[in-house]
């Protein structure tokens, strides 16, 4: 296999295009698959040979491009390879990309694309001549499963390491599920000690192959260990997927290493009560932490427990260094944690993401927002919800994003909101339903706006706004042609509102509506409004004696604008 990515040192393109070898007859593959299979690769050994040609054309379209242009291609090649986190059934990268000599000339000429390195595809010894080719530029590494090394490879990897660990930057290491002999856990304990200037480590492990709980506190260990030897100075940034390390059990290092911490991102983590005793750990210990980064953190095995560690409605505070919490998850277990994070901060800002659009996961939003921005002591003064395009294969969900600001000058200077909300919502669901949480009472401008859609704004408008917004003055209602009332039914109740609001004292400053929405508000049959008397009063129509109000007289200033 090792043979099949390594490098060819061959000028000549046409030696090996693709680097295409034909496969060798396993022990259980009959004559008859094992020429089928030589068949299918010699004729993709074909294509690449007449791809190879038609390259080596001066005239050939992508030849046509300058270097530079080349070189962002190739280097896009080779990230879409290395994010991959499994071994790719194509060739490595470079093995792909180099088709003729002046592509390969682009491979090999440029440095920086060797600067980011990943044992997917790739052997030993080809990082290896990546770093001497790409000296003295800083460097990312990505390992994936070491116990698939022997021990003298292990050896190898620790030599390579101690010679160009001074100018890694960022380093990310796939922990090994299973390592019985623990060869690979001695051979990987020191690996982070040699990086002198390391700025970002990841650490991975596959919590679902863990086989046992033995085997969960041996990984937990090894986890703490290699955070301990992370004792670059520089160290800032620091992902974890999979388990939580244990802080406690490092003392006055491991405190030190989370001291430094500016970014934290916790991934995948099925949380039991010593996970939260070490969360609450790390918390304590990373003063200086900036932003922290919380994606599907399950607390599925406290749900329905008596020893449920949140009954007493606790609270776990966050650093006062806090700037922004991003929370995200797909399920009910996965937001029960969030319900007891609060901001030491005032200025801390949420951003959050779901994509479960349930009521039970939309309960502990809800629950969450509100104890949020009470912990703030911050009102809701300005709102912004989108409903965008349809949920990718969902046919009843629209993906909505709203926005909270406590202060109008945030706002219109295009501040960040202050709560960042990333929902879903359901084709016959009120815009409302993604509104709940926070208090409202404070509320004076809200702006509104759907995107190419069919989900229908002004549908659900029957209950009005003035329950939860009783300040509202400012109204932003921008939608889609696509998405424009069709009937007189859907404007109906969203223009007695507007009537309702004056007649009562309380009519808008501002509307800004589309064309298409004030033409439906025009086309309306007076016949079928209330008069002013009847609106007051909350009676019927039928019994009005005085004559209706219009929609644009009902509102001090009406703003008519072309959306698309």
């Amino acid at each position: 296999m090792e043979m099949a990515h390594a490098e060819s040192t061959n000028l000549s393109p046409w030696a090996r295009p693709e680097s295409a070898i034909l496969a060798l007859m396993g022990p259980g593959d009959t004559p008859e698959a094992y020429q089928e299979r030589v068949k299918d690769d010699m004729g993709q050994l074909d294509i690449s040979v007449q791809r190879s040609r038609q390259l080596h054309n001066a005239h050939s379209p992508l030849l046509s491009l300058p270097d530079e242009l080349l070189l962002d291609i190739i280097r896009r090649v080779r990230d879409a390879t290395l994010e991959s986190a499994t071994y790719p059934r194509a060739h490595p990268w470079n093995v792909s990309v180099t088709l003729c000599r002046r592509l390969w000339g682009i491979v090999t000429g440029f440095p920086s694309l060797h600067t980011r390195l990943s044992n997917v595809g790739h052997s030993t010894e080809f990082i290896k001549r990546s770093l001497v080719r790409s000296y003295p530029l800083a460097a990312d590494i990505h390992i994936n499963v070491p116990s698939q090394y022997r021990e003298d490879e292990l050896s190898q990897w620790t030599r390579l390491l101690r010679s160009h660990g001074h100018r890694i930057e960022a380093f990310s290491l796939r922990v090994p599920d299973c390592d019985p002999f623990g060869i690979t856990a001695t051979g990987i304990a020191n690996w982070p000690d040699h990086l002198t200037s390391l700025k970002s480590l990841q650490l991975h492990v596959d919590r679902n192959k863990v086989q046992n709980d033995h085997r969960l506190i041996y990984l937990k260990h090894l986890l703490s260990v290699l955070i301990l030897a992370s004792r670059a100075s520089c160290l800032a940034s620091l992902q974890i997927d999979g388990l939580l390390p244990r802080p406690r059990a490092g003392g006055i290092v491991a405190r030190a290493v989370y001291r430094r911490l500016v970014v934290l991102y916790l991934s995948d983590i099925q949380f039991d009560f010593e996970d939260l005793a070490d969360f609450v750990a790390i918390l304590s210990a990373a003063s200086t932490l900036e932003r922290l980064v919380v994606h599907q953190a399950n607390l599925k095995a406290f749900m329905g427990s008596p020893l449920h560690p949140f009954t007493d409605s606790r609270q776990l505070p966050l650093p006062d260094t806090l700037r922004v919490l991003e929370y995200s998850g797909s399920k009910e277990a996965e937001f029960i944690l969030l319900e007891h994070l609060v901001p030491s901060n005032p200025d801390t800002r949420l951003v959050l993401t779901c994509t479960d659009p349930s009521k039970h996961s939309a309960a502990h939003i809800s629950t969450a927002l509100k104890r949020w921005m009470s912990a703030r002591r911050s009102t809701v003064v300005e709102a912004a919800l989108r409903i965008a395009n349809k949920v990718p294969d969902g046919r009843i969900q629209y993906l909505t994003r709203l926005s909270l600001w406590s202060s109008h000058e945030a706002a219109d200077t295009g501040h960040p909101p202050d709560v960042e909300y990333n929902g879903r919502l359901r084709h016959a669901e009120s815009f409302e339903d993604m509104m709940t949480g926070p208090s409202y009472e404070h509320l004076q401008r809200l702006r509104l706006q759907v995107d190419k859609t069919a989900y229908s704004l002004l549908q659900v408008w029957k209950y009005g706004l003035d329950s939860w917004a009783p300040r509202l003055r400012d109204l932003d209602i921008r939608l889609h042609p696509t998405s424009e009332p069709r009937l007189s039914s859907e404007v109906f109740y969203f223009c007695e509102w507007l009537r309702y609001l004056n007649v009562n004292g309380k009519a808008l400053h501002s509307l800004t509506v589309s064309s298409e929405v004030a033409d439906a508000l025009d086309r309306l049959e007076k016949s079928r409004l209330q008069s002013s008397d009847a609106l007051s009063k909350g009676e019927s129509h039928s019994d009005a004696s005085a004559g209706p109000l219009s929609w644009r007289e009902a509102v001090h200033n009406v703003f008519v604008t072309n959306v698309y």
